[in-house]
């Protein structure tokens, strides 16, 4: 009885799965396979670093996406010599999120190295940068203002090495044409 109710389950493109806590299902794109990841939450340097800046709410990234920033960072310091300086652009900034988690890596993994350089404009986007008015869901003109300069400012206050320009990044790029970035 059990396989006949599978069966008409998979014809009708149904299936039964058990659902562990703690897991969202995702579209096959990522790889049959993505149920075999190891758990990133798992690495604690990582995760101590990740988990305050997600539930400050400062950021639109979530542990999967702040953990290929992470592994980025990871891949420069142990490509590069150690006396060699880092650069790292974070452009659009937003609320800070992400520049305090590469700020706060930086700071484990690179202290002393790295220069860090916070670009936006923090006042949304700009119909200019969007010229068909909409560039899928999330990039519509204005969305992203919602942002205090002066709180990220206070946000960010903690590292020294973090340089915060507001400014379109086509406006500044000329500025900055003679660093070497690194991520």
């Amino acid at each position: 009885m059990k396989q006949l109710i599978f069966k008409i389950l998979k014809k009708a493109g149904l299936r039964i799965i058990r659902i562990k806590k703690g897991f969202h299902y995702v579209h096959k794109i990522y790889g049959i396979s993505s149920h075999k990841m190891r758990d990133i939450r798992a690495d604690p340097l990582f995760h101590s670093l990740a988990k305050p800046v997600v539930r400050s709410g400062k950021t639109s990234l979530y542990y999967d996406r702040l953990y290929h920033l992470f592994q980025g960072f990871q891949n420069i310091t142990n490509n590069n010599p150690a006396h060699e300086k880092i650069n790292v652009a974070d452009i659009g900034t937003y609320r800070g999120g992400s520049t305090y988690f590469l700020a706060a890596t930086a700071l484990r993994l690179a202290p002393g190295r790295v220069e860090l350089w916070s670009i936006d404009t923090f006042e949304g986007y700009s119909a200019q940068d969007l010229p068909h008015g909409i560039e899928g869901s999330y990039l519509v003109p204005g969305k992203g203002g919602d942002v205090d300069f002066d709180e990220v400012i206070k946000y960010l206050s903690p590292f020294k090495f973090v340089k915060i320009i507001k400014s379109r990044i086509q406006d500044c790029a000329q500025a900055l044409r003679d660093t070497k970035f690194h991520l």
